[in-house]
């Protein structure tokens, strides 16, 4: 019987008996459609009919940076490794910083630097008119506005408002004022490097300037020829027990200064004319790249050095206290050593020929031997003049191939057949002159086959062993400065074997230098030329008073002949059959100059303000009397002066006047024999402090003293027309 159900969800429900399945035929059933729902993918919508709803999806999460989105996730990183790079940098940073370090620190400045440093300031204390804000010395005030505004003064000075006052007075003297300058100068020429090493070029060369700006007022400097200039503003003249009040009656301060202060001119004056030129011609080397202001200062130095030429005399005579206070012995020196300057200022040959004239050396003592032959000082220019005459040139070689087979020497032309003679005519008369034989020549030689020819130094050992090389070459021989300049002992010893006899000027240069082997061959304490005291020290003015300023001289040009021996390559000079070497030149320098710094029997330093044991009553108005708003009159200044209480004011780098032959010194102020400083003596001091400063591998500027110079070699002549048959 058939059974019939009914569906829940509509229709029949049958069971046929007869069809049913088993339970094992439907459990496989079920299976078969299982594995048939998992042999295919179900799309997202199937899968939510078969599971139903399910969670929402994760979603990324991201940082809005403004500009851009990042990812949270790259974000966090970043900021992280940036923390944690911040903090070891940090870190790192605080261990370098608190760990020792061992380092090699710079060498401290040497004794001639730092003295250096403060004998340049001396300058500044002396400076009159109105100061500059960077003085740099608070006891120094605005002085001497109304010096040259007053009646009887020449219409062609306008004032005389500025420069140097010369001691502890106020007195301006434009004699050893300009010889100062000229010092200063000089050495700039030849140091600038150690200037500038020391951090002091600016500095001198500021000081330089104050004192050129000055020189022009003295005279019309715009004229091409003057009558007048002026030789001294102030008055020291106490003779005959005079009470005027002046510079040397008067204690008081320049600033305070309200008597007369007269002005000296003088219409022939030779000295005083052809020392102020030098120290224009050697500023305007100077300040060369200043070409506007160097210009200013060759026209008032030519101005100068016409008006020495043409009104001769000597300036002291025409005033008392000029023969009194620095009386100038001649005036011939000057001659010499001012044209030497003018020619390196111009390069005018005409100024060297004046300087060369035996005539005119005859007159400055160049072949006199005397007590003070070789002593410089404001009044004695000579050695200086010898020296630079002897200064190394530069050697510049130039070839011509117009003229195959000849040998330029100075300016003459030798064949290969001429040259026998030379040798001949040189070696009769050098045997007679030099005190070396000729092992050895130096000569100049050149490559050929360039253009542009640059020098190179070789030994030719023997002099019979000279040959030409390369006969189609013509030699030009130029040594800058001085083919005639008896540079053969100074720039490569043996070097005259090439100076022609014909030149005008051999002959005199030769006995300059030869003057000037001598007297350095005098500051040996080998020879015994001069006395000196137990401590050391060179008696060049033959124990009189004020020693030191001549003592400075001499060692500025000591070591500045030295150097000019090893710019030359040349180990030593002769002093007569001894040969002796640079460093006997350097060690005298460094033994007076290290007197007056302190080595010395009394342990003292000559130079105020270096070391610790210096003079403290120093012949000074400015620096003896407390700036205390407290204005003293003429003589009430006098209980500053008559005191013996230490100057309220330390004068740095004043050097004093020195100790006696007996290396005894009175640190009183009224002695100013002992203690009165002065620009000419702190010129020196400035010149041989620089000169033995620093490195001593920097050595001189062999090429600043020449720039006006133009070529010494003649001009090659034009090669001939081609030879037509």
């Amino acid at each position: 019987m058939s059974m019939y159900g009914r569906d829940p969800w509509g229709g029949p429900l049958e069971i046929h008996g007869t069809d049913s399945a088993t339970d094992d035929d439907r459990s496989r059933n079920l299976q078969d459609l299982d594995r048939a729902a998992l042999s295919r993918q179900l799309d997202e919508t199937q899968q939510s009919w078969l599971l139903g709803p399910t969670e929402t999806k994760k979603k990324k999460k991201y940082v809005d940076l403004g500009c851009i989105i990042v990812s949270r996730k790259i974000f966090v990183w970043t900021v992280g490794t940036i923390a944690v790079a911040a903090f070891l940098a940090g870190f790192i940073t605080l261990i370098v910083k608190t760990v020792p370090r061992h380092h090699h620190k710079a060498p401290p400045p040497d004794n001639y630097t730092l003295a250096l440093h403060k004998a340049l300031m001396f300058f500044n204390a002396q400076r009159s008119g109105k100061l500059p804000k960077h003085n740099n010395v608070s006891w120094r005030g605005n002085s001497g506005l109304q010096d040259g505004k007053g009646p009887g003064v020449s219409a062609a000075i306008k004032d005389l408002v500025g420069g140097y006052y010369d001691a502890g007075d106020a007195i301006k003297f434009h004699f050893p004022k300009s010889f100062a300058l000229t010092m200063l100068s000089w050495s700039v020429i030849e140091y600038s490097a150690k200037y500038e090493a020391a951090g002091e070029l600016a500095h001198v060369k500021d000081i330089i300037k104050w004192g050129t700006d000055y020189l022009l007022k003295t005279f019309n400097s715009t004229a091409d020829t003057i009558d007048t200039l002026a030789a001294q503003v102030g008055s020291g003249d106490t003779s005959g027990g005079s009470t005027t009040p002046n510079d040397h009656y008067c204690w008081t301060r320049p600033e305070d200064i309200d008597y007369p202060r007269p002005v000296t001119e003088c219409s022939s004056c030779s000295d005083l004319a052809a020392e102020m030129a030098a120290a224009l011609a050697s500023a305007s080397i100077v300040f060369k790249d200043n070409k506007v202001y160097s210009q200013k200062l060759v026209h008032g130095a030519t101005t100068l050095y016409k008006f020495s030429r043409d009104r001769r005399g000597r300036y002291s005579p025409r005033g008392t206290e000029a023969s009194t206070f620095y009386n100038s012995t001649s005036y011939w020196d000057e001659f010499v050593w001012g044209g030497a300057w003018m020619y390196f200022a111009t390069g005018n040959s005409s100024y060297l020929n004046l300087a060369t004239k035996p005539g005119i050396a005859k007159h400055a003592g160049a072949f006199w031997g005397g007590p003070d032959y070789g002593v410089m000082s404001w009044d004695n220019k000579l050695p200086g003049a010898q020296v630079i005459f002897s200064a190394p040139s530069v050697i510049t070689c130039k070839v011509s191939e117009a003229y195959p087979s000849c040998l330029y020497i100075n300016g003459e032309i030798y064949t290969a057949g001429s040259l026998l003679n030379l040798h001949f005519k040189l070696s009769s008369e050098l045997n007679n002159v030099l005190d070396f034989t000729l092992s050895s020549v130096f000569l100049i030689l050149t490559s050929f086959w360039h253009k542009t020819y640059s020098c190179s130094l070789a030994y030719l050992f023997g002099f019979h062993n000279y040959s030409l090389g390369r006969n189609e070459i013509c030699f030009h021989f130029t040594f800058g400065l001085n083919c005639w300049l008896a540079a053969k002992y100074v720039l490569l010893s043996r070097l005259r074997l090439f100076l022609s006899p014909g030149y005008p000027y051999e002959e005199i240069l030769s006995t300059f230098h030869n003057q000037t082997k001598i007297f350095m061959c005098s500051f040996l304490p080998v020879f015994s030329s001069f006395n000196r005291t137990r401590g050391g020290l060179i008696q060049l003015n033959h124990g009189r008073p004020q020693p030191l300023q001549y003592v400075v001289n001499a060692a500025f040009l000591a070591t500045l002949f030295s150097d000019y021996l090893e710019a030359a390559d040349a180990p030593g000079w002769y002093c007569g059959p001894n040969f002796f070497s640079v460093d006997t030149l350097r060690d005298f320098a460094r033994t007076q100059i290290n007197y007056i710094l302190g080595k010395n029997p009394r342990k003292m330093s000559y130079v105020v303000g270096f070391g610790n044991h210096y003079p403290k009553h120093v012949h000074h108005r400015g620096a003896s009397i407390p700036k205390n708003h407290i204005k003293y009159s003429c003589k009430g200044g006098w209980k500053w002066r008559d005191t013996s209480k230490a100057n309220p004011n330390t004068i740095v780098g004043a050097m004093a006047a020195g100790p006696d032959k007996f290396d005894g010194f009175h640190d009183v102020r009224k002695n100013y024999n002992y203690t009165e400083p002065t620009l000419a003596g702190n010129a020196g001091l400035v010149a041989a402090l620089v000169a033995l400063s620093g490195d001593k591998n920097i050595g001189i500027d062999k090429n600043t003293i020449f720039s006006a110079v133009p070529p010494m070699f003649p001009t090659a002549p034009p090669p001939p027309a081609p030879w037509k048959p």
